[in-house]
């Protein structure tokens, strides 16, 4: 299966990358990467990234948080994820989980 990597990224008022969401599209569509400079937290970049990727697609999108990462994991659930695994020791800070949007349930 082919897989498509797509970058999305959300530039500040001089045009300068500040946001930025990498997306690995196949049978499903999973978000690598999703990363916004502490000075533009709080703009909705994250939400807005995520609509691009979400809201046209028909297919599951997932994701990895860390599971300690409140603010990543109540950004996820309000855009609709919902949590479908849970992992021991996924990354350094300690356990994961694996978030899921499905565009069919929204």
């Amino acid at each position: 299966m082919d897989e498509t990597w797509r970058l999305l990224v959300s530039p500040d008022s001089a045009d300068e990358p500040v946001g930025y969401l990498l997306a690995i599209e196949g049978a499903a569509t999973h978000i690598a990467e999703l990363v916004v400079a502490p000075a533009h937290r709080r703009e909705n970049r994250a939400t807005a990234l995520l609509e691009s990727v979400c809201k046209p697609t028909h297919q599951p999108v997932t994701v990895c948080v860390a599971a300690d990462n409140e603010p990543a994991r109540l950004l996820y659930k309000q855009s609709g994820f919902t949590e479908v695994a849970s992992h021991t020791e996924q990354f350094d800070s300690g356990d994961g989980l694996t978030l899921r949007y499905d565009p069919s349930t929204q």
